[in-house]
């Protein structure tokens, strides 16, 4: 009987959590005059686009892999990890004047919540592929199966890139979310 109950267990789909890494990347700030923040801040980031200095920026990477059992002409998934890597790029303050740190402690909130929103909308979207995966059906090609795997991760990966590029649109890249520095220094 317990023969039979093993080998009934190693048949059935292994899945894991997603696996969820989040980091963050500081750059140095230093400024002791409010009217050199501003300054301080675009020439300490390490993130432009072009002409564009942006002071916070959240990078991501959705991967997935799995493994799939094939017999009696069919292949099944039987073990599937789903990885999200997200890295915010955050300034990080180093002064001495108090007007400095109170203005900061009014604005980098706003700027940190902007990229946190945007790495939820990350996780979701890495859940959405994890689930999506899970319910690929067995098949009689492994190939097929892997096929149609890649073209839900890219079509799922496409729908962030719209949501994340939507959410900057309606936001003026965080501006209506209170994330601009220099409408904080007005």
């Amino acid at each position: 009987m317990r023969l039979i109950l093993v080998v009934m267990f190693l048949s059935l789909p292994a899945y894991g959590k997603l696996d969820v890494r989040q980091s963050t990347q500081n750059y140095p700030v230093y400024a002791d005059v409010l009217s050199e923040l501003l300054v301080a801040v675009d020439s300490a980031s390490p993130v432009k686009r072009g002409t564009r200095v942006e002071h916070g920026y959240t990078h991501h990477q959705i991967g997935w892999e799995f493994w799939f059992n094939s017999r009696a002409r069919q292949c099944q998934v039987n073990k599937l990890t789903t990885r999200v890597e997200i890295e915010y790029t955050l300034p990080k303050l180093d002064s001495y004047s108090e007007a400095v740190k109170k203005l900061w402690s009014r604005w980098y909130p706003h700027l940190a919540e902007y990229q946190r929103k945007q790495g939820v909308m990350i996780i979701a979207a890495a859940e959405r592929l994890d689930k999506q995966l899970e319910a690929l059906p067995q098949l009689g090609n492994c190939r097929i199966l892997e096929q149609q795997a890649q073209r839900i991760s890219e079509q799922v990966q496409n729908e962030l890139a719209l949501a994340l590029e939507q959410l900057q649109q309606q936001t003026e890249f965080g501006r209506s979310e209170n994330a601009w520095l220099v409408d904080h220094l007005n």
